[in-house]
């Protein structure tokens, strides 16, 4: 019987000579890992003298070296198993949640979906992968793992905003030479408040980006998407990645191990879904080509985005849709005739279409005129003068008008004039997904009379909304010409088609749009969304740093802030005296300066929007700095038995010493090759941990 201390001893020696003379052996399929040697270690005194047999002394060296690599990384993601995790995914806000997916190690034509993940705040996700090309060696892969792999996320990653605890949940795209490896993300809604984060380009990896826009569209132009770039976890010494937003592509800075560097994209518009692509090379040094994915969702406070409150506000200054040239006498031709980019105050553009069997159609300078009416004013509605749209279809003829926005937009009244006598009006409406809406029996609807001229007596009747057949029809039977119509969507919306046909020659009516800060719903202000973190204080060697914690809003739609210690609001609430970021550039340090907490200390910021009743509350709790540096790893070591093709893997309990096997991704055989069968005839090797530890 060969004694444990001889084994021990040459153990030493060949670590010893491979670290000496860099060398590496055996990398293979099993144990992926480009930066250093690969494959699990020959525990060859297991397979001499059997696991029971082992000694006290083997046990107690193998408690010492759990014991002093506590803070190594032990285990890396391999190609047929799933990553291992000491800390579970955050499940209340932050990333998206593929903790749950089932891993793919298939063929080159391989294809899929992951359906309805969750995205915190911001609705679900759909996750499609496809591979295709010649291939090479190596089996394609798509898997959930830890992408910062148990160690200590970075300054660079976490002072953007995002958790330092609870590792960074994602997808790996592994491919090989010749192959393309497509990951596309599909979400429930078109979403803003997301970052895309790619990691771990490397060699000569280069992953191109194509997007779709709130609408469908292909996204053509990215040189207004924003980068951040860094190294996910310590050191910070990876070489960072190059984004080109002219051609929408991710590349490799440097030809060799970038390892755990991070590109990170924030778009600058809503998009419905993004995809990349990523194509191995024939870069002998590139041999197992991957790339990893995550997507962060940065909405907290109240959601408003894509809600049902009409919770989106314009940008900037308001008012009535601007109609630009369009003629201001009668245009009496048949057909259709498009007037695009007419601007709508604080939303962007929308092309207005009409198509006509007949009538007349105009921008008329005196539609909205004269003293108005409280019944006007209470909607906030202004008392200047405005052209609208007058709309007058032949007898038995019928006009369409379509307002198509150039992006989502909320928050905006459809407003209708003089709809009286037979008038009827009816209404087809697209989504931001620019599906067709069903049901209209969300959206708003106030009536009135909208001036004093020509001393209205009666007051004019306004006009029947039914939501059912989303029509609005006229109760007034003279032609008093002043009552008006506010529709407002209860969601977002991408066009609105206005059908109005009519009996008899001469019925008209006029339209517009009118953009508003006021809050649709009744609550009298857009609750504002933020994204705020509590960023702890630094280190330097190994000793904090005194009163260098801070608050950190990421990004919002508020335009005032005041904050106080705890977990409610305690401080200033007037709107004048908060204060202004209007103008500021996010992410904004406030409440620099902090003290080091002895534990937990809660801070709560307010957001303002416009006034004083018109606010967020967002808590964030800044935790105490120690400067420890260490990870809670879990401990493994791996027993080969290449009689049997297989790889016995076991989870060690360092308080007890036990060993407690770890079986196949599901649950059954052998850590490798689980239920499958081995590719490998007979899996053995030597490893070093990144510290270079056998």
């Amino acid at each position: 019987m060969v004694k444990i201390s001889t084994i021990f001893l040459l153990l030493l020696l060949v670590q010893v000579l491979l670290k000496f003379f860099n060398i590496k052996i055996f990398e293979t399929v099993v144990f992926p890992k480009k930066k250093f040697i690969q494959v699990s270690a020959i525990l060859s005194f297991f397979l001499l003298v059997g696991i029971p047999n082992a000694n006290a002394g083997f046990f107690s060296w193998l408690k010492s070296i759990v014991a002093e690599n506590n803070t190594h990384q032990t285990e890396q993601y391999n190609s047929v198993d799933i990553i291992d995790r000491a800390s579970s995914v955050l499940s209340a806000a932050g990333y998206l949640d593929v903790s749950g997916l089932s891993n793919l190690s298939g063929t080159f034509s391989a294809s899929g979906t992951y359906s309805n993940i969750t995205l915190p705040g911001q609705g679900t996700v759909d996750i499609s992968y496809n591979y295709s090309g010649t291939g090479g060696a190596q089996v394609p892969d798509v898997r959930n793992l830890d992408i910062s792999q148990g160690n200590v996320l970075s300054s660079d990653y976490t002072n953007l905003g995002y958790p330092s605890a609870g590792g960074l949940p994602g997808l790996r795209n592994k491919i090989a030479a010749g192959e393309t490896g497509v990951i596309s993300y599909s979400f429930s809604q078109p979403v803003l408040a997301v970052s895309l984060i790619v990691t771990d380009i490397d060699w000569d990896d280069q992953v191109t980006v194509t997007a779709t826009d709130a609408n469908g569209n292909a996204i053509t132009n990215f040189t207004g998407w924003t980068v951040n770039t860094g190294d996910i976890s310590i050191p910070t010494d990876a070489n960072l990645p190059v984004w080109n937003g002219s051609t929408a592509i991710i590349s490799s800075s440097n030809d060799s191990n970038g390892e755990r560097n991070y590109a990170i994209l924030t778009t600058d518009q809503y998009v419905l879904s993004v995809t990349f692509s990523f194509t191995g090379t024939t870069d002998t040094n590139n041999n197992q080509p991957h790339t990893q994915y995550s997507v962060y969702s940065n909405v907290s406070g109240q959601a408003c985005v894509y809600s049902n409150d009409y919770c989106v506000s314009p940008s900037g200054a308001t008012g009535f849709l601007d109609t630009g040239d369009m003629p201001t006498s009668d245009v009496t031709s048949s057909g259709t005739v498009t007037y695009a980019d007419r601007i709508i105050p604080g939303y962007g553009t929308v092309d207005i279409t009409l198509n006509k069997t007949g009538g007349e159609h105009k921008a008329d300078g005196s539609a909205i005129s004269g003293g108005r009416q409280t019944s006007w004013t209470d909607e906030g509605l202004p008392t200047t003068d405005h052209p609208a749209i007058f709309l007058q279809p032949n007898s038995g003829g019928n006009i369409t008008m379509t307002y198509a926005f150039d992006q989502p937009t909320g928050n905006l009244d459809l407003l209708f004039l003089d709809i009286d006598l037979d008038d009827a009006i009816t209404i087809t409406a697209k989504d931001a997904s620019g599906n067709a809406i069903t049901n209209f029996s969300g959206w708003r609807h106030a009536a009135g009379d909208m001036s004093s001229w020509n001393n209205p007596d009666p007051i004019a009747s306004p006009a029947a909304w039914d939501a059912g057949t989303a029509t609005l029809t006229s109760t007034d039977s003279g032609n008093d010409h002043r009552s008006f119509s506010l529709l407002t969507p209860d969601v977002l919306v991408t066009e609105v088609v206005v059908s109005f046909n009519s009996t008899t020659s001469g019925r008209h009516v006029y339209s517009t749009l009118f953009s508003t800060l006021v809050d649709r719903d009744g609550g009298g202000c857009c609750t504002p969304t933020a994204s705020i973190f509590a960023i702890q204080n630094s280190c330097t060697n190994g000793v904090v740093d005194p009163n260098t914690a801070y608050l950190q809003i990421s990004n919002t739609d508020g335009d005032r802030y005041a904050y106080s210690s705890g977990s409610t609001f305690s401080g200033d609430p007037d709107y004048a005296n908060a204060t202004d970021m209007s103008a500021a550039t996010f992410p904004l340090q406030i409440a620099t300066g902090l003290a080091n907490p002895v534990g937990l200390q809660d801070y709560t910021v307010r957001v303002f929007n416009g006034g004083s009743d018109c606010y967020v509350d967002v808590v964030v709790t800044l935790n105490e700095q120690d400067c420890s540096i260490g990870c809670a790893c879990k401990e493994y070591i791996y027993l080969n038995e290449p009689l049997a093709s297989s790889t016995l893997k076991f989870n060690i309990d360092p308080s007890v010493v036990a060993l407690t096997e770890i079986l196949g991704s599901d649950g059954t055989g052998h850590w490798y090759p689980g239920s499958n069968s081995s590719e490998l005839p007979s899996p053995h090797g030597l490893a070093m941990d990144i510290n270079g530890s056998l």
